[in-house]
């Protein structure tokens, strides 16, 4: 057994979890292994993290690396019923050990058909060919109360009146500053579209977190969104990270064929033999955002893979979801107005903090993002958010809360490890459509009157921050004005 390393555990403090922990991760740093650890300085160190040490050195040594593994937050070593009982009774937290609790799973076609009211057979063929779905109806309880569509228009014309201009950017229609508006908290908190999201990834996960994504909101001329992947195709290629991941964008208004989403359908099946024949001309590039050019994606390259080009255009409320490996990008210029909702969702791993790309963030910067009402600094793709321009809290904004625990745990203000949430979810994806259904027309209820209620508040402060500057401040004067006019 090397001095150094000797010296390095024998200095460690006893009793010392921390100490202990920064005692193994300086052993690995120096390159050591584990199994180059004496029986007597294992127990030491095993000590020190709190481990029982009455084992075979073999069993000590993979507990050992068991919570080097999960340094970051050892409670759920220390309380769970199967590795409870590693730990010293002087080092546990509980005087019990808790059940794990059985594996969740739920019926992906009964939720489905429950949520949306189609056919599964059929939408499922169009979502494994095709990879992109246009599902109708999701969102036509918004249209259905004038109240909640007022807001909706009226706080995308707020935003637009505090858009700093840049002309030097080609925008594309991207509403730069609008990451916490009301409508878009109230989307993101949605117990339907989170069913559907769920039902949909082809791995059914159910721990989910949304990105505070920017809203578009293309005007007639505005410029097309260029062809692209929001993937690193490269890296998914090598890793498989993206494999699961579904774009979703909701349509507040009724779009065409010039003014909508083109989608390169059925791609995501051919992904990987397309990409090397990309690489091999070498256009592939890396990054979390390739760009799809003609160069790229030939008239050869059509007639081999039998994918084209094809528009997929929304009515108001219908909500287009997309795999992740699919290329898309706008048709354009645009005709009309376009605004569009993205809600973002990506999966939780099991620790509470790994996202669907690693260098996307963790969840606790996801969930720091939503409680204060920033931007996140890295997009699902791993991505900068390159048209994002407000660095800081829009001082008006205000958070859309109380409307459920698993609202909640969509925005990160609880963990999905939550008994509420639990609850929640389990009404929510289980097998019971009465209870489904009678929860999503309470919660429907209950979101309608504290989305009014807060945006009485949100009107109020954005008079008191920007006073004359203020959009409603000028929005009275225009009304004030027509008035005496007549």
């Amino acid at each position: 057994m090397p001095t150094a390393l000797r010296h390095c555990i024998r200095n460690t403090p006893p009793g010392s979890q921390r100490e202990s922990l920064k005692t193994l991760f300086n052993v690995l740093k120096l390159q050591y292994k584990l199994a180059s650890v004496c029986g007597k300085h294992l127990r030491r160190l095993g000590r020190g993290l709190g481990l029982r040490t009455n084992l075979p050195s073999d069993v000590l040594r993979e507990r050992i690396e068991k919570v080097y593994q999960q340094r970051a937050d050892l409670r759920p070593l220390m309380t769970r019923e199967s590795t409870y009982w590693w730990f010293r009774h002087d080092t546990r937290p509980l005087k019990y050990p808790h059940i794990d609790l059985e594996k969740f799973s739920f019926d992906a076609r009964a939720v489905l058909s429950r949520y949306t009211g189609l056919n599964v057979d059929d939408l499922l063929t169009t979502w494994s060919v095709d990879g992109s779905i246009v599902l109708s109806g999701l969102f036509d309880w918004w249209w259905q109360s004038e109240d909640v569509i007022a807001v909706v228009h009226e706080e995308f014309e707020m935003y637009h009146h505090h858009l700093q201009s840049l002309k030097r950017r080609n925008d594309s229609g991207w509403l730069r500053n609008m990451f916490h508006s009301l409508v878009q908290q109230l989307m993101r908190q949605d117990p339907v579209y989170y069913a559907v999201h769920c039902a949909l990834r082809p791995d059914h996960a159910w721990r989910l977190v949304s990105y505070p994504y920017y809203t578009r909101d293309a005007c007639p001329d505005d410029s097309t969104l260029p062809r692209h992947i929001d993937l690193d195709v490269s890296h998914w290629m090598e890793t498989g990270e993206g494999d699961n991941m579904i774009q979703g964008g909701l349509s507040i208004d009724d779009e065409d064929d010039s003014s909508t989403t083109e989608v390169l359908l059925g791609m995501h099946s051919h992904l990987k033999a397309w990409w090397k024949l990309v690489e091999e001309r070498g256009l592939g590039g890396n990054g979390p955002n390739s760009h799809v050019t003609d160069q790229m994606y030939t008239e050869e390259d059509m007639a081999r893979f039998e994918c084209q080009w094809t528009s997929q255009p929304c009515k108001a409320g219908d909500v287009r979801f997309m795999s992740a490996l699919l290329p898309h990008g706008g048709t354009g210029p645009a005709t009309k107005r376009q605004r569009t909702l993205f809600p973002c969702f990506v999966a939780v791993a099991d620790d509470h903090q790994k996202l669907d790309i690693e260098g996307s963030g963790t969840w606790a910067d996801v969930a720091a993002a939503h409680r204060d009402l920033i931007r996140v600094l890295h997009l699902p793709s791993g991505d900068a958010p390159v048209h994002a321009t407000l660095p800081i809290r829009f001082p008006p904004a205000a958070e859309l809360m109380d409307l459920s625990a698993l609202s909640d745990a969509l925005v990160g203000r609880r963990r999905w490890t939550s008994p509420a949430v639990i609850w929640e979810r389990n009404v929510v994806l289980g097998d019971d459509d009465d209870a489904a259904l009678a929860f999503v027309q309470g919660w429907r209820k209950n979101a309608i009157k504290n989305l009014l209620i807060t945006w009485d508040l949100i009107r109020y402060a954005e008079r008191a921050f920007f006073g004359e500057n203020s959009y409603f401040y000028h929005r009275d004067r225009k009304s004030e004005d027509f008035s005496m006019a007549g």
